[in-house]
């Protein structure tokens, strides 16, 4: 019933390969909040965002030349951002489907990917550069690296887990919390605040 909404989404499950609840991913965040339009946040998984057609039209749908340029990664993230300069976009604050946990997923083993295209995505947005000149003056600084690792390690740790793995599961978590502490807090806490499941 908001009419300043473009776009809603809602958590989803994580689960396991035999349906065994992990826990949601999507997070609270403001509708409105200015990291939206840069492609610096996408606040729930794009397989559960709905958009308002007219929002759609407006942006011109989705830039497909993206995913040849980053490997199938930067067409969500410049989708929402694109969208979200039009309204709102609400991640709302219950589970209305499921997401399936495993080791080969791509969010699982692509972390590298997945990050240079959203960094890929922000910059063009700023200054509309090419992929190719983006790609050749990137530079991987160890802040970067770093950033890579611990998304890599929390995603490890919910895929170890869903394997039942508990001793590797434990390493990963260790790893991100001495290298992100605080980060690593932050997500924890915001998991059990979104958590719905009775």
């Amino acid at each position: 019933s908001n009419l300043d909404l473009v776009a809603v989404g809602s958590l989803l499950r994580y689960e396991t390969l035999d349906g065994r609840r992990l826990g949601t991913t999507g997070m609270a965040a403001d509708a409105f909040d200015p990291r939206l339009q840069t492609g610096e946040l996408l606040p729930c998984s794009m397989s559960s965002l709905m958009f308002w057609k007219e929002a759609l039209d407006e942006v011109g749908g989705s830039d497909e030349t993206l995913d040849a340029d980053t490997g199938g990664w930067g067409e969500d993230v410049d989708l929402v951002a694109r969208i979200a300069r039009l309204g709102g976009v609400r991640c709302l604050p219950i589970v209305l489907g499921g997401y399936r946990v495993h080791g080969s997923s791509m969010t699982t083993s692509s972390q590298r990917g997945l990050y240079l295209a959203a960094a890929y995505v922000r910059e063009r947005l700023h200054s509309g550069v090419s992929w190719d000149d983006f790609s050749k003056n990137f530079e991987w600084t160890l802040a970067k690296r770093r950033e890579v690792a611990v998304g890599a390690w929390q995603r490890r740790f919910s895929s170890e887990l869903a394997g039942r793995r508990y001793v590797r599961a434990g390493w990963f978590a260790v790893l991100s919390t001495l290298f992100a502490p605080g980060d690593t807090l932050h997500r924890a806490v915001n998991k059990l605040r979104l958590r719905r499941d009775p």
